[in-house]
């Protein structure tokens, strides 16, 4: 029962850092863009749903 326990825990521990990373290429990805002049005029989710899928930076494969 303890090795599966551990097994969960380190399954939920991967899945954790895997989320943080995604997360932060996100947030870096979006920082540069507004840095050159590609962003900041976004406004809403609906409007982030549609940027995403038509951008250059490579997140077209996510749509």
């Amino acid at each position: 029962m303890e090795n599966s326990q551990n097994s969960t825990i380190e399954r939920l521990r991967a899945a954790g850092l895997f989320t943080k990373g995604v997360v932060y290429r996100l947030v870096g990805m979006l920082t540069a863009m507004f840095a050159i002049g590609m962003g900041g005029d976004i406004k809403g989710v609906s409007g982030i749903a549609e940027f995403f899928p038509n951008n250059p930076l490579g997140l077209s494969c996510w749509a």
